[in-house]
């Protein structure tokens, strides 16, 4: 007999996919970085000097403040002993403070840094700058002017944010109609915030990956197939079991062994356990419609020592999902009492699972079909207590099981304890027997739908008469049936009769009634029939 057994395991904790980050500035989500900065183009002096690319050169000279002289020249004023900050080291330029005019001014010539040169024309919304000898000249060109000219004079505050931002600099800000990149305290609360962000999301996955990492954490030792049924391997407190299937092979992991028993219903384990809540020893298979903790076995001793009943047998296979069964795994029966169902749950029956090695029994669902139900569908689970699902497709019925003929009483008198049950490979079970059909000889309602007829007979091994269906031939009264009775019609018995040898002969009611013998027969109860009923003797 083999169980339906899908693998019962956690799922697997499963981060969720991040959305892509959508660009920081613009709405094409590009994440190419923006086009370098341009601030508002600002007025030209009138005798021809630009006030923003002079304070622009001073500034990339290393001035403190740079203005443009009647005369339309640019002077550079101010700065620690005129030294500029041409070695590069700091990349943010200075915030400008009015001039006081109490300072001494700083020398014109001064070392030229390409870079900070560039960087700082761009930002005062030239096209570029370039260094000539010691002079840092912005560039202008006809682009440049172009777009000076269509634009205002007024600096945009967000932009000029922006742009410092793509450059590298923490911020922008706006004086006037100079955009000055920022580095201070206020910018750097706001780059530790953001540090502190990444920090706590970088915290959060970390946690999560520490979730997914728990299976692989476990440390319970390691074990091998052949330690299921024995339970030695693993540490105090784990359990040898299945963790998953490869290639139809069962891959053996040390888990934290859970509570559930033998027959106990059961699920999937709560992290940290990656497989089922049952106990050492035992697996939570799908046995129908019920999922159940059964104890690994090698074989039907394995169960019996277990478990300590000798109706327990190692009778259930797992199936591997490829059409075939997971070699060396097996589970034991539950071993209940098929007589009072002690060993099963409320709403569960025990049956006879056994095969010819053993009457071995098991728990499972009670349903409601009586005897002769159809059972097609729902096989065992479809019959009431004391039933088993027996016959295939559309021929399977619910049928009595028994131990002994009283076992049958409930079906009627003529109902015995007389068939034989076998495996699925055609052997008989041992002491799992079903009842005979409780059919009438004179009013056949069972037999019919069997393909048969009601017949009454002498089994061997029984002191009673047993009511059955047989088949039915064509033989009417005092035709042969040496072959047997169903050489007899329905209603018709075989008998061997003295003078005439074993002919057909019909049933009657005795020691009068309907139906009654014809001529030159008499209506006889033979000894052990049923009260009442007799067959029609040649006189």
């Amino acid at each position: 007999m083999r169980v339906s057994a899908p693998l019962r395991r956690a799922a697997a904790l499963t981060l969720a996919a991040l959305p892509a980050l959508a660009a920081a500035c613009g709405d094409s989500g590009d994440s190419a970085p923006p086009d370098a900065p341009r601030e508002d183009a600002a007025p030209r002096d009138d005798a021809g000097c630009d006030p923003r690319a002079c304070l622009t050169e001073c500034l990339a000279a290393g001035a403190a403040e740079g203005t443009c002289a009647a005369d339309g020249v640019c002077h550079c004023t101010g700065g620690p002993d005129g030294d500029a900050d041409a070695d590069g080291d700091e990349d943010v330029p200075p915030d400008v403070e009015p001039d006081d005019g109490g300072g001494e001014g700083a020398p014109d010539v001064v070392l030229c840094d390409p870079t900070a040169c560039r960087d700082s024309c761009v930002i005062g919304g030239h096209a570029g700058g370039h260094c000539e000898a010691d002079l840092c000249l912005c560039d202008s060109g006809a682009d440049a002017d172009a777009d000076a000219d269509a634009e205002s004079s007024v600096c945009d505050g967000a932009l000029c944010a922006d742009r410092c931002v793509a450059y590298g600099y923490a911020g922008g800000h706006c004086e006037g109609d100079l955009c000055l990149c920022d580095s201070g305290a206020d910018a750097d609360a706001d780059a530790d915030a953001d540090a502190d962000a990444a920090a706590d999301a970088d915290a959060d996955a970390d946690a999560e990956a520490d979730t997914e990492a728990d299976a692989d954490a476990i440390d319970g030792g390691t074990c091998t197939v052949a330690d299921f049924p024995l339970q030695r391997m693993c540490r105090s407190g784990f359990k040898c079991t299945i963790e998953g299937l490869a290639g139809g092979r069962a891959l053996p992991i040390c888990d934290y062994a859970g509570a559930g028993g033998n027959n106990a219903p059961c699920a999937a384990a709560s992290p940290p356990a990656v497989t089922d809540d049952c106990a050492a020893g035992y697996y939570c298979v799908a046995t129908g419609s019920e999922n159940r903790c059964l104890h690994f076995c090698s074989t039907h001793a394995d169960c019996a020592i277990v478990l300590g009943t000798a109706s327990a047998g190692c009778t259930y296979e797992l199936n591997d999902g490829l059409g075939g069964t997971v070699p060396d795994v097996r589970f034991c029966s539950v071993g209940c009492n098929a007589s009072t169902d002690v060993g099963c749950r409320a709403g569960q029956t025990c049956r006879p699972v056994g095969d010819a090695a053993g009457s071995f029994t098991d728990c499972s669902p009670a349903g409601a079909g009586g005897w002769g139900a159809s059972c097609a569908l729902g096989g065992d689970a479809a019959c009431a207590a004391r039933h088993v699902c027996l016959g295939s497709g559309a021929a399977a019925r619910c049928e009595r099981f028994c131990f002994a003929d009283a076992d049958c009483d409930p079906l009627g008198t003529t109902s015995q304890c007389v068939y034989d049950v076998v495996d699925a490979s055609g052997r008989e079970i041992p002491g799992f027997d079903v009842c005979s059909e409780p059919c009438d000889v004179f009013a056949d309602t069972v037999c019919p739908a069997r393909g048969g007829t009601c017949r009454l007979g002498l089994f061997s091994g029984h002191a009673e008469i047993a009511s059955y269906c047989g088949a039915a031939g064509a033989g009417g009264q005092g035709a042969s049936c040496a072959s047997g009775p169903s050489a007899c019609q329905a209603g018709f018995a075989c008998f061997n009769v003295t003078g005439y040898g074993s002919i057909c002969v019909r049933h009657c009611r005795h020691p009068s009634g309907t139906p009654s013998c014809g001529a030159g027969t008499t209506c006889v109860s033979p000894s052990g029939y049923p009260a009442g009923v007799g067959v029609c003797i040649p006189s």
